[in-house]
């Protein structure tokens, strides 16, 4: 399947499951699979020429919107940055999941009320930051679905 983003691009991705929509940027594949029998889970991989965050941003969106709207949202690394600012920009996301997230830019944050789960890398950062549940990685689709639900 495939969603346009705003500035006319394609982005691919794939829907798999029944439930509440989850939308997981980029990758996740054994992850995405743990939660398909709870979820709708729509996954995509995030351009390989590194755009913009905006243009990041517009992709996800453009995901959400497929997905009905909005949608929890489960990002690792660099997604997670993304994730974030689009949490912060006001982008439809009920719920956020971050997977080991790369080095968060603070002052730009401080303005996500989304809910948040933090699950291993810089988690206490990010807890200290968002006031986000955190929890280590040793079964990640347990805590993501008791956190979802």
């Amino acid at each position: 399947m495939t969603a346009i983003s705003a500035d006319g691009t394609a982005i691919a991705f794939e829907r798999r499951g029944a439930g509440p929509p989850l939308v997981i940027v980029g990758g996740e594949a054994a992850i995405a699979g743990a939660l398909e029998d709870r979820f709708t889970v729509f996954s995509y991989d995030r351009r390989d020429a590194s755009p913009s965050v905006e243009r990041e941003i517009e992709d996800l969106d453009a995901i959400i919107d497929e997905a009905g709207g909005s949608a929890a949202v489960l990002a690792r690394g660099s997604g997670a940055v993304v994730a974030l600012e689009a949490a912060a920009d006001g982008s439809e996301i009920t719920r956020l999941v971050l997977h080991e997230p790369a080095p968060l830019a603070i002052e730009r944050f401080r303005s996500v009320t989304v809910p948040t789960l933090v699950i291993g890398g810089e988690a206490a950062v990010a807890d200290a930051l968002l006031n986000a549940q955190t929890a280590t990685d040793r079964d990640i689709a347990r805590e993501v679905q008791r956190f979802l639900l």
